[in-house]
């Protein structure tokens, strides 16, 4: 029988859950003692909630964004012909353009976006003062700063190119 990769971690797995030492397949201590794991612990409605309804832990602040728990009871499970009408119109591209800002997925994520366009705009405006920038028509032009001794904001592509693929499958098979 050929050993490969895929069989010894499969067996590695499995003998770990017959031994009791396997934190992956099953809650850990801090889970239990505080019933998070548990779904049928009852939640107070001044106190966040995960998306499971467990309660978080003791002395730390809320697990999700309260606007994301809190809609989730005023959703609709049911599709209707009304919905899919409206999801079907013409006018639906320029509709979701102008709301995308009330969506939840946005206000829930808000901060990261926030974030991560506050740093690439930083390293822009960095790359430009002190290295060069070409305006509209094509042309290189030096920054104000050029000649200063502080290097330009860059990152290697290789991590990137080499990650790419796992990222976009983690993303579709989510």
């Amino acid at each position: 029988m050929k050993f490969t990769f895929n069989r010894v971690a499969l067996l590695l797995a499995l003998a770990s859950t017959q031994l009791g030492s396997s934190t992956a397949f099953s809650p850990s201590k801090a889970q239990v003692k505080y019933g998070i794991y548990h779904k049928s612990k009852e939640v107070s409605s001044s106190s966040s909630s995960t998306a499971r309804g467990a309660s978080t832990t003791p002395g730390t602040t809320s697990v999700t964004h309260e606007y994301g728990e809190e809609s989730r009871k005023y959703r609709r499970t049911v599709y209707t012909h009304n919905e899919w009408v409206k999801h079907r119109s013409p006018n639906r591209f320029g509709y979701n353009l102008r709301t995308f800002v009330e969506s939840g997925i946005y206000k829930n994520i808000s901060s990261e976006i926030l974030a991560t366009t506050s740093v690439a705009a930083l390293v822009v405006i960095w790359n430009c003062l002190f290295g060069d920038f070409q305006d509209l028509s094509g042309v290189s032009h030096p920054g104000p700063l050029k000649d200063a001794v502080l290097p330009l904001l860059s990152l290697p592509l290789a991590p990137f190119t080499l990650l790419s693929p796992t990222i976009g499958l983690l993303l579709v098979f989510r």
